[in-house]
């Protein structure tokens, strides 16, 4: 399902076989979450029960509450997730809980998270959270191509039950007066340094790159057909 230009989110609506069929929420009422940055989440039940009535029709509960329009999602996020790091990643950042110590955070995408890739997975007694986030080249498309991305997977239950929910956009500065964002079209052959190099040209022309009034990608840095073809195979097997 397509959010904005040149973005992608896997809904995750449909019921799905290999364990990913729904969120099992324990039968205690829904309370917006308070939880303040850097506060840890709960042991019992981590961001506390879905926003969620029906997940297969109408609701993806990895998806924070409210934070796409259009798009309904049931998971409790905190409350700063809105503004500082919303699912749509609107402010170059995403939201994430700290595998060791349980803590809600803001990461930027210059992160060694998204830099290197790193999964991410916070359990707790009635499920886990586990996520990860990226900025990279997609293979063999233009060196002025770049991508962030995003996929959140949340689980419950016994058996174990997941929801997922994935969002990304892809980026080209072929139309500005800069370099290029990487020095080769195949990623193997780029540096260890181009993704973070990558994410600072990014954050110096985000307020011209993303449109924050309708969401999304503006025409003059979207990616052209052929790229985006190439993000998309990067995006599904993400």
């Amino acid at each position: 399902m397509v959010v904005g230009s040149n973005s992608e989110q896997s809904t995750g609506f449909e019921k799905k076989e290999l364990g990913e069929v729904a969120l099992v929420s324990d039968p205690e009422l829904y309370v917006k979450s308070t939880l303040k940055r850097n506060q840890k989440i709960s042991n019992t039940n981590g961001l506390g029960p879905s926003a969620c009535s029906d997940p297969f029709i109408n609701c993806n509960p990895a998806l924070c509450e409210g934070q796409i329009p259009g798009f309904s999602g049931g998971l409790n996020c905190p409350i700063f997730t809105s503004t500082d790091c919303p699912d749509d990643l609107s402010r170059l950042s995403f939201f994430g809980i700290h595998s060791i110590t349980g803590s809600a955070k803001c990461a930027h995408f210059g992160g060694v998270a998204a830099v290197k890739t790193i999964l991410s997975c916070r359990r707790y007694e009635t499920g886990r959270i586990c996520y990860k986030a990226a900025i990279m080249h997609p293979h063999m498309a233009a060196t002025h191509v770049v991508a962030i991305m995003l996929k959140r997977l949340v689980c419950s239950g016994d058996p174990e039950k997941c929801f997922t929910y994935k969002m990304g956009y892809c980026i080209s500065n072929r139309n500005s007066d800069q370099d290029p964002y990487f020095s080769d079209k195949m990623s193997w052959k780029l540096g260890p340094d181009e993704n973070k190099q990558a994410y600072k040209m990014l954050k110096g022309d985000w307020t011209d790159i993303f449109d924050t009034e309708n969401g999304g990608i503006k025409d003059e840095w979207a990616c052209d057909d052929t790229d985006t073809t190439k993000f998309r195979d990067t995006l599904m097997a993400f």
